[in-house]
């Protein structure tokens, strides 16, 4: 027993140094980027208005609905127009569109949760000349749901001497769901350019003293609604508009065999990517396969950084096929798909 204790406190301390060792060798730089969008819009398209259909064309069985299962009659209209308020948050964020939200809150399908007939081109048109608009994105779809759950659970806990003893813990669990469906009406082409719909849910927790008091304490319904819905809008957002992104690279800041790699790192951390690059370049003749791979590698981000993609490929296929750098070939495979996804963002963006 006592020699499994020793060689797993050395595994841990060994394992602990490595972790440090590695660490200690490398940084991180975050870069933000343009990611394109999952649908590509039309260039003709620049402005475009929001608009909230979603409101019950049978008004009284909507009524008897929020009766029937504890919902407030209003609070479906203010969580849906959180899924319009996060849309629009990401579209303005976005230098593709300029968003108009209009505040129009129209009568769609009976029930809400599902898609009704199509807004007519004539009513489409007359939305876009209103507001000055190329196209009209609307929430025709919404509906939501909030599950509560109780229960309990022992937990152990340390009294003021710390003593362990053991606790009764009431737990009350809520499940928000929306449903949420967009169209996205292009009157040139006269085209429904997207329609999708979409779930998302979102599990709350509390705990309590009894299970009054963990439900009292739990995130009440039309809050914990809004707050997916929101999320919800947001998310379709990032499908029709480019938008920005941090990302993360990884960069050597020393090796052995060359203090270059290390200078080229001080460059770097002030933001000086061009003689970070001289002097990896410098780093990545040393006869040292290692050394060289690691300036190899820094290079690739440095190029990478100063938006020069092709090259930022060469360095870092040349760091694992020339010195062996294992980490250079998922990077190369990471500014492959960068030029990809560059592409998609021109025609999105409508540059050269």
């Amino acid at each position: 027993m006592t020699q499994k204790i020793v060689k797993s406190t050395l595994f841990i301390s060994l394992l602990f140094f490595v972790v440090h060792f590695l660490s200690s060798c490398t940084s991180s730089v975050l870069l933000t980027i343009m990611k394109p969008a999952d649908v590509t819009v039309k260039q003709h398209i620049k402005q475009v208005a929001l608009i909230n259909r979603t409101k019950p064309s049978n008004t009284v069985m909507n009524v008897i609905e929020g009766v029937m299962t504890g919902e407030g009659i209003y609070q479906d209209a203010e969580a849906s127009q959180e899924v319009i308020n996060g849309l629009n948050l990401v579209l303005k964020d976005s230098p593709r569109f300029h968003v108009i939200s209009t505040g129009l809150r129209l009568k769609g399908s009976k029930t809400g949760n599902t898609f009704t007939n199509p807004l007519s081109w004539s009513q489409i048109e007359q939305y876009c000349k209103q507001y000055n608009a190329d196209a009209v994105v609307s929430l025709e779809v919404f509906d939501t749901d909030f599950i509560v759950t109780d229960g309990s659970i022992v937990e152990t806990k340390k009294d003021e001497n710390g003593n362990e003893y053991k606790e009764t813990v009431f737990t009350a669990k809520g499940v928000a769901s929306v449903k949420a469906g967009f169209r996205f009406y292009d009157p040139k082409t006269k085209a429904i350019i997207d329609q999708n719909l979409y779930n998302r849910s979102r599990t709350f927790k509390s705990k309590g003293a009894s299970v009054k008091d963990a439900i009292a304490k739990l995130i009440k319904r039309n809050a914990a609604v809004k707050r997916v819905g929101f999320v919800m809008g947001k998310h379709y957002g990032f499908k029709i508009a480019p938008r920005r992104v941090t990302v993360k690279r990884k960069m050597y800041k020393k090796a052995k065999h060359s203090t270059d790699v290390e200078k080229g790192k001080r460059y770097a951390d002030v933001n000086d990517w061009k003689n970070a690059a001289k002097a990896w370049e410098r780093a990545v003749t040393s006869p040292h396969e290692e050394t060289a791979g690691k300036a190899a590698y820094n290079l690739a981000v440095a190029f990478e950084v100063l938006g020069d993609l092709e090259k930022a490929i060469n360095w870092a296929r040349a760091a694992y096929t020339e010195y062996g750098n294992k980490d250079a070939k998922g990077y190369q495979r990471i500014l492959e798909h960068r030029v990809q996804q560059e592409m998609r963002l021109k025609e999105q963006m409508g540059t050269e």
